[in-house]
């Protein structure tokens, strides 16, 4: 249970209240969410609920919205803000509940540092690996050598980091011989990754995944990836060796890409999609192969 006025520290940086400010929050619902018992929060978006009289027909105690609303009511109060998804997603920390449960440990660095991390005693870490502090690890995920890790990351359950890359030559009976993979996996700060996904360690250099890079479930990147900085991952995507994945990229569900594309900072790449061709910066990309259907102006 939560009071309203106590989560202030929590706020997006506009947000303020509109109504009662001593409201007591015990849940989080979806706008269309039950909420018989007293004391639900939710929040609704502008370019979902376009009028005011459809939140006057929620029964939450507190709406989270970026209407246009300058009346409180006296049944419920609005925290107005421009960005109510974020404030949601800042409030429903608050409301979380362990999924695992992670002992503290200390975790000594190939350079003798210490550092502490939460970690899964199903998880298993080999010797030469680096892993900032804060940083969690779940059950059944599995770390080799030779791989960076940086603070504040998440490995979800069953999670692979730094396996071999699928590498063959054939040799002079025509039978396929093994590649070694000497180089390792560089994670920066704050990286999540889903539960099963993959991430193959370079051939000769690194496989590197940029600061808050967010990777969802049954990912695949192979070896020799490069992947910058804020850039989002979803599930059953497929990158094949030596991409190159700029900043602020989306890839959807089930994309593929092809070894040695490279795709430009803030682009999307559709559902399905198959990327056979270089994708340039912030533009859109959908269908098998995929073909670019929109570009932005400043592009």
């Amino acid at each position: 249970m939560h009071i309203l006025r106590n989560l202030r520290p929590f706020f997006v940086s506009d947000a303020h209240i509109l109504g009662d400010d001593q409201r007591e929050i015990s849940y989080i619902s979806p706008f269309s969410g039950d909420f018989s018992r007293p004391g639900g929060m939710t929040f609704a978006m502008s370019a979902k609920i376009d009028s005011a009289k459809r939140l006057q027909q929620c029964p939450a105690s507190v709406i989270i919205t970026d209407l246009p609303l300058s009346a409180p009511e006296a049944d419920k109060t609005y925290i107005l803000t421009s960005k109510p998804r974020l404030q949601i997603a800042k409030f429903s920390h608050l409301f979380a509940k362990p999924s695992q449960n992670l002992a503290f440990r200390q975790h000594t660095n190939p350079d003798g540092s210490q550092s502490e991390i939460y970690c899964s005693a199903a998880a298993y870490i080999e010797d030469d690996v680096f892993i900032g502090d804060g940083t969690r690890i779940y059950a059944g995920s599995v770390v080799y050598r030779g791989v960076r890790i940086g603070r504040n990351c998440i490995l979800h359950s069953n999670c692979v980091i730094g396996a071999d890359g699928f590498g063959f030559e054939q040799d002079e009976n025509g039978d396929w011989f093994k590649i070694a993979h000497l180089g390792g996996v560089s994670i920066g700060d704050a990286v999540e990754i889903g539960a099963g996904t993959c991430i193959d360690r370079g051939t000769f250099d690194d496989t590197v995944v940029g600061d808050n890079v967010k990777i969802d479930n049954l990912v695949h990147i192979a070896h020799n990836c490069k992947i910058g900085r804020n850039t989002q991952i979803t599930a059953q995507t497929m990158l094949a060796g030596s991409v190159s994945v700029g900043e602020s990229v989306w890839l959807s569900p089930c994309s593929a890409v092809l070894n040695g594309i490279t795709i430009g900072n803030e682009a999307f790449v559709g559902m399905s999609a198959v990327v056979v061709k270089d994708v340039a910066p912030e533009s859109v990309v959908m269908g098998f192969p995929a073909r670019a259907i929109m570009r932005s102006p400043a592009s």
